[in-house]
């Protein structure tokens, strides 16, 4: 079995596809997605220990090693971001050994190779993540809606590892928080993720995982463009950069958490243009 693909894929790369293109500044092939594991939700996600609604599961590895090596090198040496679907812990490690193979081959500094999800990490994974450059895609957008599935999935003892947002901020490693249609695609969301760590029922996944609502809006922002090598002309609203923006119905920096839940999205702005205006 291969590693799954999506967006571009690695068969651009063996086909001549070399460093990022575009065809305009709006659209961009500057990376590969392959996938080693499947969801925490379906319990297939590649973990070490068992499911701890599911004894003796352990989730699936859709993929060799070699393959997985042989996937990534041809897209590293070809000059492509890569973005691996890694969940579990078992998936992380093994995505880890594919990008640092691929390292040996060819010397890349400024990669920004990621792992997508991202959604059970072990404390000795950090520091390797970290070292290698490898930053993250970080699904934390499932914590609102299906978080109680995923507490029920990873059990109590196991939380700590769930999307760590302020691990992965406190050793150094661009976070950022992505959109995926089997939680939820709007980033508030997912902000509420980030700075609350509470499912829609109540519960809490780690509290002390949560991060300030700077660093909850800043992986939603900054690090998003940092995570695709634009943080130079988006991500922040500076002089000479893309006015890229929303304009919301209230101030979510300084009000209860669960006021984020509440906003609403009064105007949508893109390169200075307004594309959304919301009507009553």
């Amino acid at each position: 079995m291969t590693p799954y693909k999506g967006y571009a894929t690695s068969d651009l790369a063996r086909q001549g596809l070399r460093t990022p293109f575009k065809w305009s500044d709006r659209l961009r092939v500057v990376s590969v997605k392959v996938g080693t594991d499947g969801a925490m939700g379906s319990l297939t996600a590649a973990l070490y220990e068992d499911y701890s609604n599911d004894p003796g599961n352990k989730g699936i590895i859709r993929c060799t090693r070699e393959e997985l090596v042989d996937e990534v090198t041809h897209c590293h040496v070809a000059g492509l971001q890569v973005c691996i679907h890694a969940i579990g812990d078992r998936a992380i490690d093994l995505s880890l050994d594919a990008i640092e193979e691929a390292l040996k081959i060819k010397a890349w500094p400024d990669h920004r190779h990621r792992i997508e999800h991202a959604g059970y990490v072990l404390p000795r994974q950090l520091k390797r993540i970290k070292e290698l450059g490898v930053n993250i895609s970080a699904s934390i957008g499932f914590c609102y809606p299906i978080g109680d599935s995923h507490i029920a999935a990873l059990g109590p003892d196991r939380l700590c590892g769930y999307y760590p947002m302020k691990s992965f901020r406190d050793h150094g490693i661009v976070a950022a928080g992505n959109s995926d249609g089997f939680g939820t695609s709007y980033a508030l969301t997912g902000i509420y993720g980030c700075a609350a760590r509470k499912s829609n029922s109540g519960k809490y996944l780690c509290k002390e995982e949560a991060v300030p609502m700077i660093d909850a809006v800043r992986a939603y922002t900054w690090n998003a463009a940092y995570l695709e090598g634009t943080e130079d002309t988006k991500g922040s609203i500076e002089v000479g950069k893309f006015a890229d923006f929303v304009v919301l119905d209230r101030d979510i920096m300084t009000l209860p958490h669960e006021e984020i839940l509440k906003a609403k999205v009064l105007k949508t702005i893109i390169d200075g243009e307004v594309v959304y205006e919301h009507s009553d």
